[in-house]
């Protein structure tokens, strides 16, 4: 299984990024303290790109095939109904790109786990941002439910085993 550091290790010699991220939606379903979500929402709309505009992006990726592509930014990429879809046009595209994702874990249902980590998606890294184990001090830092949030994350580690 490839790392992250196992990407880096590789000299980039093209005149492009060799990391791109894309936040394919603004939404959150969170208000952690720690994150800039809640004044960047304030500033640019909430939303979730046009599917044109996906398109033209990737196309306009796909051929110098960057080492990194992580989905997301200061949103919840689960937030973004057209997620898994739009993962598998970045796999499809980008079959040797390092594909990154960070999640808050709460809307990893167990459908959605079971297909996130189905081989046509073929996700290299899944990064759960899980802050603290102490019920009232996650709930306070990340506005969640801690014990349905620490479930779904249970649950997505032990399928993923």
């Amino acid at each position: 299984m490839k790392t992250i550091d196992d990407v880096f290790v590789k000299e980039w010699k093209l005149f492009y990024p060799r990391a791109i991220q894309l936040e394919t939606s603004s939404l959150c379903n969170s208000h952690c303290t720690y994150c800039p979500y809640d004044s960047v929402s304030k500033i640019f709309p909430k939303s979730i790109i046009s599917e044109d505009l996906f398109i033209s992006i990737i196309n306009q990726v796909k051929h110098f095939q960057p080492q990194l592509f992580a989905p997301y930014m200061n949103n919840e990429p689960f937030a973004d109904k057209h997620f898994l879809k739009r993962l598998k046009i970045i796999r499809d595209a980008l079959p040797n790109t390092f594909i990154d994702i960070a999640t808050n874990g709460s809307l990893l249902t167990e459908e959605l786990s079971q297909e996130l980590l189905s081989p046509e998606y073929a996700v290299d890294e899944i990064k759960i941002n899980f802050p603290t184990i102490i019920k009232e001090e996650y709930e306070n830092l990340t506005s969640l439910n801690y014990d349905l949030t620490l479930d779904r994350v249970i649950k997505f580690i032990n399928i993923a085993r």
